[in-house]
């Protein structure tokens, strides 16, 4: 996903009343799985190709879905990471900007795949196949707005981290989704972002 100041904030389409009125929320009305569906190596390997080896942070990665509507969020992505060292600048020894947004990136793009794949959200806008997907997800997903928090300082060898898509809406020119990522260490470290995702036409 792009960090950009694109068209979609300038034009006022991505402001924080967008989601309230007539939302339209592309959640299919399937009971969720009783258990997580933890994703098979190769398909993290083939969603997270584009990313050289040594930056594929996302180690493992399981999908989660809500039972009710009432759970806040249309799918869950959970995963493991590991940072063996930055390739930019000397070792911080701890997880900072630059680690968060591609970690955000790599399990984000691993839950849209997912959730697409197993039906859980649908839309002709986002894809129509994981081949299309993968084609689209580079160029065409856009981070519009993203805030980022360091509750706690956190290391970067190995931790956790939880994806979660909410609300979706379509715009005539747009498929936009509010987004929160969720970072934790084996200790009291934490790292949290929110923001809105979206996807350009075609």
């Amino acid at each position: 996903m792009n960090h950009t100041e694109s068209t979609l904030l300038r034009s006022g389409i991505a402001k924080p009343d967008l989601f309230s009125g007539d939302l339209e929320t592309l959640a299919r009305g399937r009971a969720a799985v009783p258990a997580n569906d933890r994703v098979a190596d190769d398909y993290l390997t083939d969603i997270l190709q584009p990313y050289k080896a040594a930056c594929r942070f996302l180690k493992r990665f399981e999908a989660i879905y809500p039972e009710s509507e009432d759970a806040g969020f249309l799918a869950r992505g959970r995963g493991q990471f590991a940072i063996p060292g930055p390739w930019y600048i000397e070792d911080t020894g701890h997880f900072n900007a630059v680690d968060s947004i591609i970690c955000f990136n790599q399990i984000g793009y691993m839950t849209v795949a997912s959730a697409l794949q197993d039906g859980r959200i649908s839309s002709k806008a986002i894809s129509s196949s994981t081949e299309e997907f993968k084609r689209r997800m580079l160029p065409d997903m856009l981070i519009t707005k993203i805030s980022l928090k360091f509750v706690r300082p956190m290391q970067n060898a190995r931790f956790s981290g939880t994806f979660d898509i909410g609300r979706i809406r379509t715009t005539p020119g747009s498929v936009i989704a509010k987004v929160a990522a969720e970072f934790r260490d084996e200790g009291d470290g934490l790292a949290q972002l929110e923001g809105l995702v979206a996807l350009t036409p075609r």
